[in-house]
C-alpha cells in the first residue's frame, strides 16, 4: 500500500494509508491497511482503496512475487458532500 500510495500522490490524489479497524467503517484484522482521502476537499477524488480479498490472500506477497494484484476502489466517502464524479476524476488523474 506505501507504494500505491506514493504512486497515486504523484498523480494528484492526495491519499493517506490507514489501518481498517482504526477507522471503523470497514473489516479487517490489526494489519490490514487502506488508502483514503485525506480530506474532503473537492480539489481530491473522495475514494478508499482496500484488497478485498485480504482474508484469502496476502497481497503484498503477491505483488513482490510479479503476480497481478486487484483492489476494491469504494467512492463518494463523505457523509453529506456529493461527489458522484469520482469516477471521472480518478481517471483524469491516472491519465496524468
Amino acid at each position: 500500500m506505501y507504494w500505491l500510495k506514493n504512486l497515486l500522490n504523484t498523480k494528484g490524489f492526495n491519499l493517506i494509508k490507514k489501518r481498517i479497524q482504526s477507522d471503523g467503517h470497514l473489516y479487517g484484522n490489526e494489519y490490514t491497511q487502506y488508502l483514503r482521502a485525506k480530506n474532503r476537499s473537492m480539489k481530491y477524488p473522495h475514494i478508499y482503496i482496500y484488497d478485498q480479498d485480504y482474508a484469502i490472500r496476502n497481497s503484498a506477497e503477491d505483488f513482490n512475487g510479479n503476480k497481478e494484484v486487484i483492489f476494491q476502489i469504494e467512492g463518494n466517502i463523505w457523509e453529506g458532500i456529493d461527489q458522484s464524479n469520482w469516477h471521472d476524476i480518478v481517471k483524469n488523474l491516472v491519465r496524468k
